[in-house]
């Protein structure tokens, strides 16, 4: 199972094999913090991407398709986000 990103409503999906590996590439792209979690854990907004241009993060196969949302305990590795600069 990966982890599944896609970064804003443009952008193309990309896997990852841990939240911490997701978490680098997210500061890289400086999304900013997590505001809230969205569609039962398998998305969430930031300053920068809310609305319906938020941040697909959930758990998936090799074909991207959804497993699971992010539980709840999980969530809190997402805590580390830093602040966006933009």
């Amino acid at each position: 199972m990966f982890i599944w990103l896609r970064v804003g409503d443009g952008g193309d999906y990309v896997s990852f094999d841990s939240i911490d590996e997701a978490v680098d590439y997210l500061n890289e792209l400086q999304v900013g913090k997590v505001d809230g979690w969205t569609h039962g854990g398998s998305g969430f907004t930031t300053a920068n991407y809310w609305g319906h241009d938020y941040i697909s993060c959930y758990w998936g196969d090799e074909g991207a398709q959804l497993v699971s949302g992010i539980l709840p305990q999980e969530r809190a590795e997402f805590d580390v986000l830093k602040e966006s600069y933009l």
